[in-house]
């Protein structure tokens, strides 16, 4: 994109990109919520999507840590310190799903439909993309701080952590392995924290 003009990136710092359905891409910023990026003219489209505190159909903050499109194509917007939104990028609004200050960092979806959402602080969120309704994940999980999380093709659940390693669980959300950093283990994890 152009340095300079009215089709400038808003921020520098870009913390998510996703690009959607109509090939545009949604970048999330560290401050300055989500801009449009066409992906035929790499021009910034308007309008930048920031917080609004007198309309509360506007993003509920502006610092943008993961952007999800699920298998309906809904839209999810992870934020730090302001929970997680539901985007619907005709209307351009915004519905606050998880509004607590709860910083999240990814998320992912299993076959079934579920969203898992990681959180620093909150551990993982199961929810109901649909109902919006919640479950907790594993009341045993070993750290509440989960930066990444990824189902694979058998649908196992990987979940990196601030301080603890790789966490795996099965399809049915059983903790079956931990990776870890073990200083005498070359083959070991080099660092507890996985992003």
């Amino acid at each position: 994109p152009s340095s300079q003009g009215s089709n400038d990136l808003k921020h520098r710092s870009i913390l998510s990109i996703m690009q959607i359905k109509n090939k545009n891409l949604l970048l999330g910023t560290d401050g300055k919520g989500l801009n449009w990026l066409n992906h035929n003219s790499d021009k910034i489209l308007s309008p930048l999507l920031k917080h609004d505190p007198t309309n509360d159909l506007s993003i509920a903050g502006n610092v943008v840590k993961t952007i999800f499109q699920d298998n309906q194509d809904k839209l999810w917007i992870g934020l730090f310190g302001e929970g997680l939104d539901l985007f619907d990028p005709l209307e351009q609004t915004f519905s606050h799903v998880i509004d607590e200050q709860i910083n999240v960092w990814s998320i992912d979806q299993k076959s079934a439909g579920e969203l898992l959402i990681a959180t620093m602080g909150s551990g993982i969120i199961a929810l109901d993309p649909n109902t919006k309704e919640r479950r907790e994940f594993d009341s045993q999980i070993i750290s509440p701080n989960v930066m990444k999380i990824y189902i694979d093709k058998e649908a196992r659940t990987w979940v990196g952590t601030a301080y603890d390693g790789i966490l795996v669980y099965s399809n049915e959300d059983k903790l079956e392995k931990i990776y870890q950093f073990d200083p005498p283990d070359s083959t070991s994890l080099s660092s507890n924290e996985v992003r």
